[in-house]
């Protein structure tokens, strides 16, 4: 969900179906990111808001929170008052958060895209072609890493909208979602069953399109609740009717990951890795030998199995005893 928790109650009432939060920062409120997950079993996902962080200092978070694989950046650029930004200043900006993906191994999902007022580049896909061309540009002709693509939607329709950008063959995160439609007789949502009814609908168009990676509903609490009807909180750990009915709907579950490895040369050796060290928090050191008359070791460091989790493959070499080594390339899915 799409909200800046920090009551201990909060957490627990929503815990038991919200997967991840976000917060719009690099940080969670009430405990630290690993405390947070082992309490509630909720994952929280930073955010680079716009260009105003310190690189040194989020690669140095993300790397002491090795659980962290997602970084989210750039909230609704074609909008002012948001992290507003013009596509070139965009592009410009783009290789800071490449450098951090790289460093820590968490994927880039951004920018949050959405309709906004920029002038010249409301439209999300005017607004995109013109950051990709400006990258591209810059870069000798290479496209801008973006693991996952950010979109807000407020109104009917979020499935043609996610049609309009499947051209950049991105995932999709919804980040920010509700129907605030206003006026045009009885589509406008004014009632908390009318909003029910619409989170019921965006809820299963995410859950059932492949392209859809996670999805956060907007908000927690907000200020402008007699209008909107979107909050899922209402005192302090209490749910309200929306949030009751959020937590009820049918959620999918991930895959469990199993992985496999390839080894240059082989002659019987197994690299033996569990799914469950994906998430270690220090280096992972295998022994190799399988079926082999010797054994090697294998380092896989905690970037290394980030990069597993997330989907990418990773090659390092072996040790050379006795004589020797091997390239071990391994993968998860």
């Amino acid at each position: 969900m799409a909200y800046d928790l920090s009551s201990a109650a909060d957490y627990a009432a929503l815990a038991p179906g919200v997967s991840w939060w976000y917060d719009w920062s690099d940080k969670p409120h009430g405990a630290t990111v690993s405390e947070l997950r082992d309490r509630y079993g909720m994952d929280f996902i930073p955010m680079l808001w716009n260009q105003s962080f310190n690189d040194a200092q989020i690669t140095q978070m993300l790397q002491a929170n090795p659980q962290i694989r997602y970084l989210l950046a750039l909230n609704e650029p074609n909008l002012n008052g948001q992290a507003t930004r013009l596509p070139e200043q965009a592009a410009d900006l783009w290789p800071r958060i490449e450098k951090i993906a790289k460093d820590t191994g968490v994927q880039i999902v951004g920018p949050q895209i959405t309709w906004g007022n920029l002038a010249g580049y409301a439209d999300p896909v005017v607004w995109m072609d013109a950051f990709y061309a400006a990258y591209r540009a810059a870069h000798a002709g290479r496209d801008p890493q973006i693991d996952h693509l950010g979109f807000h939607w407020y109104d009917y329709g979020l499935a043609a909208q996610l049609d309009r950008l499947a051209k950049y063959g991105k995932s999709f995160w919804v980040t920010e979602m509700a129907n605030w439609h206003t006026g045009d007789g009885s589509a406008a949502i004014d009632s908390v069953d009318k909003q029910m009814a619409q989170m019921t609908d965006m809820v299963a168009l995410c859950e059932s399109r492949a392209d859809v990676f996670r999805y956060a509903w907007f908000t927690g609490r907000w200020d402008d609740e007699a209008r909107r009807h979107t909050s899922l909180l209402g005192a302090d750990g209490e749910l309200t009717a929306l949030g009751r009915h959020y937590l009820s709907l049918p959620a999918s579950q991930p895959a469990a990951l199993a992985c496999s490895d390839t080894i240059s040369g082989n002659h019987g050796h197994v690299l033996d890795m569990a799914a469950a060290d994906l998430d270690s928090a220090v280096d992972k050191v295998y022994d190799i030998r399988g079926t082999a008359g010797h054994t090697h070791s294998v380092m896989l460091t905690v970037a290394n199995l980030r990069l597993l989790r997330a989907g990418s493959a990773v090659t390092v070499t072996s040790s050379s005893e006795p004589g020797h080594s091997h390239e071990v390339r391994a993968s998860c899915s």
